[in-house]
Formats: C-alpha cells, structure tokens, sequence
C-alpha cells in the first residue's frame, strides 16, 4: 500500500505561490499510483487546533504545523517537524521534497527507509535578495542533496548542467508547464 509524501510547500489549497499550486495541481494525478497522498504546509496564523491532519478528499491529506520565527528559516524547520507527523501517521513509503533547503528532510526520509527524491528549484545560492548567509547555505544543502539524496527532480536543462557529470544520471528534467502525456 504505496503513500506518497509531498514535503516542502506551505500546503493546500495553494494560498502562496508556486510549489503550493504545483501540489494542488498534481496530487489529484498520483491518486492513481498512490493510495494515500499527505503534502505537509506550515502556516504563521496560528490556529488553536494546530497540528492540524485534515482529509482534503477520498485519499488526500494535509498535514499543516504552526511556524514561528524567522521567515527564512520557516521552511527548514517547520517541513521537517510535518513530515516526522506525517512519517508516524500514515507509513510513508514514497517522498518528494520541495526545495534545496529541506535536504535535512529528504535526508531523514531516505534513512528512515522512505524511496525519496528532491526537488532543486534555481539557483538559490544565485539569488541576490537573500543574506549571504542564505546562499551559502542553499549552496551546501543543494551539493548535499546532490551528492547523497538518489534521485532528483529540475526544472531546467541549465540547472543540470551545473552539476558535476557523476551525479547526472540522478537527475530528472521536467519542466514546468508539461502536460501529463509528456512528464
């Protein structure tokens, strides 16, 4: 009995950007391959009733912890404490991880016995609005989910031409905008 996680966006229904539309989008496709999919979602609004595991459908689920603190550190901190919920709910079998950032989940996923595989969004080590700090540490987070995470999802054929000839054979492209014939 295959469940898929998807770790790493602020969760559905999408009420921020990019990666929550891609989970809203795409998770009613895995029903077919899956017979639970769980996306885990932070938020800072802090309702009473948080964590929150809520039945968005017949196999869907949402698993949705409170966030505190630095904004830039949201995403770290707060994917991994909904997939450990996640992980102990549901018997995860299968992961996707959203983000550079969130290796240390991907990471906990792998060792945990979970066939995970990460998604490496851009080049956020490139991004000129982040702290130095910021870049330097998406930059060892995407080389550690490179080198030790066994398969990983870009969206730019550029994006992976950056990464040293060994690694590419981990390597997936799919672009955004494909369609379910094409992916």
């Amino acid at each position: 009995m295959p469940v898929l996680l998807i770790a790493g966006s602020r969760g559905i229904p999408a009420s921020y950007g990019g990666f929550e539309t891609f989970c809203q989008e795409i998770v009613p496709y895995l029903t077919d391959q899956f017979d639970q999919v769980v996306v885990t979602g932070f938020t800072s609004n802090f309702p009473d009733d948080l964590p929150k595991i809520e039945r968005l459908s017949e196999n869907i689920y949402s698993v949705r912890v409170e966030s505190r603190g630095w904004v830039r550190l949201q995403n770290l901190i707060y994917t991994y404490r909904a997939a450990k919920i996640a992980i102990s709910g549901f018997g995860v079998t299968h992961a996707l991880v959203l983000n550079d950032v969130n290796f240390l989940t991907a990471l906990s996923l792998k060792r945990s016995g979970v066939r995970t595989a990460i998604h490496l969004d851009g080049n956020e080590s490139a991004r000129k609005g982040l702290p130095i700090l910021g870049r330097f540490l998406h930059l060892v987070f995407r080389t550690l989910s490179v080198r030790f995470i066994d398969a990983i999802v870009m969206d730019s054929l550029v994006l992976k031409k950056m990464i040293k000839p060994r690694f590419q054979r981990k390597i997936s492209v799919i672009k955004y905008g494909a369609n379910r014939e094409l992916a």
